[in-house]
């Protein structure tokens, strides 16, 4: 029940494994290896992962908060993660983590809430314009242009529909299940 995944250095890639009775916890492969789990730990409905190249960090988010880990032993075949900070979520039901670009912010969705959370402060705050939205699952700024794409659930866990902010406005897709939207900026080579 994997709900977001993140690449980090030397070809490891780390797993967020939400609710299942496999799950609940972080999941860490090596590229080379994939099939094979080479490292794992506890986070009780693990929802999202983020590495932050400039602090040297992995930030997690699980039900009831924002964790940041060190990289350890990376160099060696038994790499692991070391928790470094526990921020608890200012309520619960965490569902998405991004950067916001160019900032020291992270988007974090709970159940009831958005809120930006410092990474440098370690402070949340209510996100300007979705910060009372309920059952948002998503939230993404494009890196260049700075707009936002979100979405709210509608039903259950899902949404026809996605926000955009910056500037304001909806795209529906009629007879689709959306639950996280991403930018995925065009790069040349």
């Amino acid at each position: 029940n994997a709900h977001s995944l993140e690449l980090l250095p030397r070809g490891r890639i780390v797993v967020a494994s939400s609710v299942h009775a496999k799950g609940n916890r972080l999941v860490l492969f090596d590229l080379a290896h994939s099939d094979q789990p080479i490292w794992d730990t506890p986070l009780v409905s693990a929802h999202g992962v983020v590495w932050d190249e400039g602090r040297q960090l992995l930030w997690t988010l699980g039900l009831k908060e924002v964790q940041s880990y060190e990289l350890r032993d990376w160099e060696s075949d038994n790499p692991s993660l070391a928790i470094k900070r526990n921020d608890p979520l200012p309520d619960g039901d965490g569902h998405d983590l991004q950067p916001v670009p160019r900032s020291n912010h992270l988007v974090v969705t709970t159940g009831p809430h958005v809120y930006f959370f410092d990474r440098d402060k370690h402070e949340f705050r209510l996100h300007p314009d979705l910060g009372e939205r309920a059952n948002v699952k998503s939230v993404n700024v494009h890196p260049v242009t700075g707009q936002t794409v979100f979405v709210q659930a509608t039903e259950s866990w899902w949404s026809d529909t996605l926000g955009l902010l910056a500037p304001r406005g909806t795209i529906q897709l009629p007879g689709e299940r959306l639950y996280k939207a991403r930018w995925l900026p065009h790069q040349t080579p």
